[in-house]
């Protein structure tokens, strides 16, 4: 039987990776802001001149019109989408490689499907609970509030829920990762009653990122918005403004999936759950 262990700091612990795990991932991060900047620049690049358009229109007393994005734009949007979720892959499984939960994870397509798989499967799980919450408290609520005071009280509670289930599965990545049985299962079991800690650490370790960013992106922010003209053909200004948004992403991204993997480790530690016991791989 495992012995109780003094409970752990899951965002010190997180953070302290996030900074000793830099020269690890900085390869994959600098490689996957060009690949997003790329796609962010060509899906920007229209959204920004249709803005510019209806500023004028407003400004020249005409009804703005609306203006469905090119194929191209959407493409580039959708390209962004998929190299984020490619990204989240990339990131646990380079930090699991330099400090496994269970045993370095293998590099292979078998290792890539078991993770989608497993991670879609906890997407649907928390979109079940948004659909649940949704809708049972928006028929209940619409009965003593009407439809629209039902309606905005159901959708605060959905959004409370899709927060809620989110926290308890966000350990999946890592653990199918490891290779762990039922990594959604195995999720929800790690933060049954770690809900407030995994919380805390995500914010901790999101506001810390966040403010570094904002730190070093303020001057630049400010002199691509006050000495850049926004135009439709600014080239300059959709450049600047994608690379900073990809960056930004790619790095609070790459946080993030360092932070999931420290947690599920001490949580397993800490609850003396691990896998492969039979085969002595664990790592303790």
């Amino acid at each position: 039987m495992a012995e109780s262990a003094p409970e752990i700091s899951l965002w010190r612990e997180g953070w302290a990776a996030c900074k000793r795990s830099v020269r690890i991932l900085l390869p994959l991060i600098l490689a996957f802001t060009f690949l997003t900047v790329i796609c962010d620049f060509y899906s920007m690049r229209d959204q920004i001149q249709d803005i510019h358009e209806k500023i004028q229109a407003i400004q020249g007393g005409a009804m703005p019109e609306d203006h469905q994005s090119p194929p191209a734009a959407r493409l580039a949007s959708l390209c962004a989408s998929l190299l984020q979720v490619i990204g989240f892959y990339y990131f646990l499984s380079a930090f699991l490689r330099r400090e496994p939960i269970t045993r370095p994870p293998a590099q292979d397509s078998k290792t890539f499907f078991m993770w989608f798989g497993q991670t879609l499967l906890a997407g649907l799980c928390v979109l079940g609970f948004i659909l649940g919450t949704g809708l049972v408290s928006g028929l209940v609520l619409s009965l003593f509030l009407g439809s629209t005071g039902g309606a905005v009280i159901a959708a605060v509670l959905a959004m409370c829920a899709s927060i809620y289930a989110g926290t308890r599965f966000v350990l999946v990545g890592p653990l199918a990762i490891s290779g762990v049985p039922g990594a959604v299962k195995a999720s929800w079991h790690l933060s049954k009653g770690q809900w407030w800690r995994l919380i805390w650490g995500l914010m901790m370790v999101a506001s810390i990122v966040s403010l570094i960013l904002m730190a070093i992106f303020l001057i630049p922010a400010i002199a691509l918005f006050y000495y850049t003209p926004a135009t439709a053909d600014s080239t300059v200004f959709v450049a600047g403004l994608s690379a900073m948004w990809g960056f930004s992403a790619v790095v609070t991204l790459a946080s993030i999936s360092v932070f999931c993997c420290v947690a599920a480790r001490i949580l397993m530690r800490e609850q003396g759950l691990h896998t492969a016991r039979e085969s002595g791989s664990i790592i303790t």
